[in-house]
């Protein structure tokens, strides 16, 4: 049996999250989300909160820059001096090697990171999107977060921009474009066990 990769792409509040933890108890897989970060930082020798802050960081000028010179400065160049600071690019490029390796030893579904274009080639790779009206999310994440309107709605402008602006900054496209994906679904419509129900049906379909 091939090993697959599912990745969930989704918009705060829509529970795309949870249809992924659904699904990993189902399918028995491991579901990969922070698991990645913690696992750069450590190497990186950071903590969580520095991890995260260069993570969403638009790289300067000077960052790209360095990334692109540091191979010919390698070369012995007693004139210039890169900055040898970790970018966000460097992280982001882990992170990919470090999700490639671990689909390689098992099924798996991937919540978010730029899954859905770093395994767009991946020959059993099943992508998602999962979002909803404003007046859905916010409900859900008041009732998910146990908080307010006000803190819910700063919470999902805040996350829904960061993860936008990352998906956008890594592969060129909109985490919205819909033909990065194979199902879309709307959580007005569908509940999460719905929505996962469909996925684990086309999944168990493939691995017949």
């Amino acid at each position: 049996m091939d090993k697959f990769v599912i990745t969930i792409n989704r918009q705060f509040g829509s529970g795309g999250h949870e249809v992924g933890d659904l699904l990993a108890k189902r399918l028995g897989v491991k579901i990969i989300d922070k698991e990645v970060a913690q696992a750069i930082a450590k190497k990186f020798e950071m903590t969580q909160e520095e991890f995260d802050k260069i993570d969403y960081r638009k790289p300067s000028w000077w960052e790209e820059f360095t990334m692109f010179y540091s191979p010919f400065a390698a070369m012995g160049s007693q004139r210039t001096t890169v900055d040898k600071a970790v970018t966000s690019r460097q992280m982001y490029l882990e992170q990919t090697e470090l999700l490639k390796k671990l689909a390689e030893e098992e099924s798996c579904i991937v919540i978010g990171r730029c899954a859905f274009h770093i395994f767009k080639d991946h020959p059993h790779c099943v992508r998602i999107f999962v979002h909803g009206s404003e007046e859905r999310r916010l409900k859900h994440a008041m009732e998910y977060f146990k908080v307010g309107e006000e803190e819910a709605r700063r919470m999902m402008e805040e996350t829904d921009k960061k993860r936008y602006d990352y998906i956008k900054k890594y592969t060129g496209t909109s985490g919205f474009d819909l033909r990065n994906y194979d199902f879309t679904f709307n959580a007005d419509v569908l509940s999460i066990e719905e929505m996962a129900d469909i996925v684990y049906k086309y999944i168990t379909r493939e691995k017949a």
